[in-house]
């Protein structure tokens, strides 16, 4: 019996590959909902996602399990509107709108740089960007770009993408999500986030499959872990064991193991008497409604400066209306960083009434979702190639702890992880 804890993404995904190799699994999830990170709350009849994500049409891995079809997708125009302290720049970046050629939010010398750069990148596979060992920070990496473009472009998308303000993050993930919008289009589902676990959870064979059943601790003897048992004090054997869960409940589970006394001796294994938990970015989406649009267009707003509150915004039923009642917009703000504190939602909106005054008075707050665990940084060094790890015989980490921080990255990891295992049987 294989187990796998957590049914994230990765975790789905690794279970569903699984079942799909005859290999019998058990997948164990701690809350009552599918989906980990990935996900969307009901509200007053509207669906709100749990943060500002998107899946994109170029990604490979994660349409092998999901059809893309039956989540109804809803397409994002690629470009954006630039809010740059008084000026709004709107921009296309598909053909045949041939506005980012004649916007004024980058400069020629912009553009050529840009040209450039989608020109290496569309000569490389996603495995020779991801292998890359670069040391070299996003905000070194666009360093040459003017001002205008790095405030006003670069760090207001990609600091969301990355949920990383000051872009410290590895040039290397930057120039791996740079082709995927090149090449793709972003979507979402039209009911929402929560739509890609429960079609995945579909395939599965329910009887495998256990809600509310949480991994406390692991039972170890010669290397292997024999054992898990449950906060219910149930014992569970398992021949193999994947942990598919936040970085966090995988350090706690693994440092239990490793400070235990039966645990002294591993067989030769490596120490692991020291795994800690990478600090975690941070972020928080809030969502307001409104009986008045506020612009037409299916684009991402940028709010352009380092010391933002909003890193960007949307009016979402532009893209997806069944995430709102009939005749009603649904918006959503991106905040990185930022803990919840008096005034916060007062902040938030007027600064999207600074972009938009016609939102004034006609913003009605629905609800502020904090996520204190957003992505574990991301910094350079890390190799982005890594889909999964053994700190045990027959146990596998996955998702974006070993990883990428992205829907086909934790993906990738979790079908990773099923390959490897089926080798065994």
């Amino acid at each position: 019996m294989v187990i796998v804890v957590g049914a994230g993404l990765a975790g789905l995904v690794c279970a569903l590959e699984l079942q799909k190799q005859n290999i019998p699994c058990l997948l164990l999830e701690s809350s009552a909902r599918l989906g980990g990170r990935v996900g969307s709350l009901d509200q007053d009849h509207f669906k709100l996602d749990l943060g500002f994500q998107v899946l994109l049409d170029s990604y490979s891995t994660i349409f092998q399990y999901c059809r893309l079809d039956d989540l109804q997708p809803r397409y994002f125009d690629s470009g954006g509107i630039v809010w740059n302290f008084g000026k709004r720049f709107r921009f296309r970046s598909r053909p045949p709108d041939l506005s980012v050629l004649t916007t004024k939010a980058f400069s020629w010398t912009d553009k050529l740089r840009l040209a450039l750069i989608s020109a290496g990148l569309l000569c490389r596979s996603d495995h020779q960007i991801l292998a890359q060992d670069d040391p070299v920070t996003v905000a070194d990496y666009i360093a040459k770009f003017s001002a205008a473009a790095i405030e006003g472009f670069f760090r207001p998308f990609f600091g969301g993408v990355l949920l990383d303000n000051d872009l410290q993050s590895s040039s290397v993930l930057f120039r791996y999500y740079f082709k995927k919008f090149l090449i793709g289009r972003a979507l979402i589902p039209a009911k929402g986030m929560q739509e890609i676990p429960e079609q995945l959870s579909r395939r599965i064979d329910q009887n495998r499959i256990r809600l509310q059943s949480e991994v406390i601790s692991l039972r170890v003897k010669d290397a292997r872990v024999r054992e898990i048992e449950l906060s219910t004090g149930e014992l569970l054997s398992c021949e193999h064991l994947v942990l598919a869960c936040s970085e966090p409940v995988s350090v706690k589970l693994l440092r239990g193991q490793a400070n235990s006394q039966s645990n002294v001796e591993r067989g030769g294994q490596a120490s692991l008497s020291g795994p800690q938990v990478r600090p975690a970015r941070r972020v928080s989406v809030m969502y307001w409604s409104s009986n008045v649009s506020l612009y037409p267009d299916k684009l991402l707003v940028l709010m352009a400066g380092r010391k933002r509150l909003i890193r960007h915004f949307v009016q979402i039923t532009n893209v997806s209306p069944e995430l709102a009642p009939d005749g009603v917009h649904l918006i959503s703000a991106t905040i990185l960083g930022e803990p919840d504190r008096p005034g916060l939602v007062d902040d938030a909106e007027s600064e999207i009434c600074e972009v938009f005054p016609r939102a004034r008075g006609k913003l009605e707050f629905l609800r502020s979702i904090q996520i204190p665990y957003g992505v574990p940084l991301q910094p350079p060094g890390r190799l982005f190639g890594e889909l999964f790890r053994k700190p045990y015989q027959n146990v596998w980490l996955a998702g974006d702890q070993i990883s990428y921080a992205s829907t086909e990255g934790v993906a990738r990891s979790g079908a990773a992880v099923a390959h490897d295992i089926a080798r065994t049987f």
